[in-house]
């Protein structure tokens, strides 16, 4: 099981200057870990914010969890500002 949902970026984001894609849900099953499924996902968005027109792919994540963090690393994010606890994440583009 997986699901990708993409769209605007959340109110508690920043606004970005530039045309984006913002991934609101990526979520895979712990049952199929370790075939790209994820992976997959993420490319899908991309090759979606392209064909938009957008050049920035955004999504967030809490700070703390750090394998999450080196998922969206191995996937061609960066991080590029932090968010307050209560906001909600850190986040990450590419």
């Amino acid at each position: 099981m997986a699901a990708l949902v993409v769209g605007d970026a959340p109110a508690y984001a920043p606004q970005f200057a530039a045309p984006e894609l913002y991934i609101n849900l990526l979520l895979t099953s712990r049952r199929l870990a370790g075939r790209d499924i994820g992976g997959a996902l993420v490319r899908e968005a991309v090759d979606l914010a392209r064909r938009r027109g957008a050049v920035v792919v955004r999504v967030d994540c809490w700070a703390e969890a750090s394998g999450l963090i080196a998922c969206t690393s191995a996937q061609g994010f960066t991080r590029c500002g932090s968010l307050s606890r209560t906001a909600g994440a850190a986040r990450s583009s590419r």
